[in-house]
């Protein structure tokens, strides 16, 4: 199964994101565990059923996610400030930035979400904080030391 848009896919090869997940467990864990993963990439209702198992706050996911208007999952720190954490307070940490060395005639791939997008669901195809317009493949690139290469401000890919 195949959540569609309104954009024809890029290519006839692409796969939903449940397709890719259930066919890397199908391959690394089998049928060890009991759960069905073919029948999952063919029906959300068994992926929804499996979240309400384990998701605090989905016990009704199969029926709420059919209300029209749709619903609001809980969220402790939003709904009653409270937090799921030892201390019973939001605790924030700073991770260290580990610096990667590109070596010469690389360039090192990165995805990034825009502004009109949530998770994998596209909701415009401009991102304005990054000026662009119209579309959704492009390079990003530093403004200076980069390699030469053929892209140019503002080019857009098709691969």
């Amino acid at each position: 199964m195949v959540i569609g848009g309104p954009l024809p896919p890029a290519s006839p090869h692409l796969r939903s994101e449940v397709a890719i997940l259930t066919g890397i467990a199908e391959a690394t864990l089998g049928d060890r565990h009991g759960i069905g993963w073919a029948a999952m990439r063919g029906d959300y209702r068994r992926i929804r059923d499996h979240i309400s198992r384990v998701v605090t706050g989905c016990e009704s996911y199969e029926v709420n996610v059919r209300r029209p208007g749709g619903f609001v999952l809980p969220h402790p720190p939003r709904d009653s400030r409270t937090f799921e954490t030892p201390s019973g307070r939001g605790e924030f940490v700073v991770s260290r930035v580990e610096v990667l060395e590109v070596p010469d005639g690389h360039l090192l791939l990165q995805t990034l979400r825009s502004h009109d997008q949530f998770n994998t669901t596209i909701y415009g195809l401009s991102d304005r904080y990054r000026g662009i317009e119209g579309g959704r493949r492009g390079r990003v690139l530093p403004p200076r030391g980069h390699p030469p290469r053929s892209a140019t401000p503002r080019a857009t890919t098709s691969t």
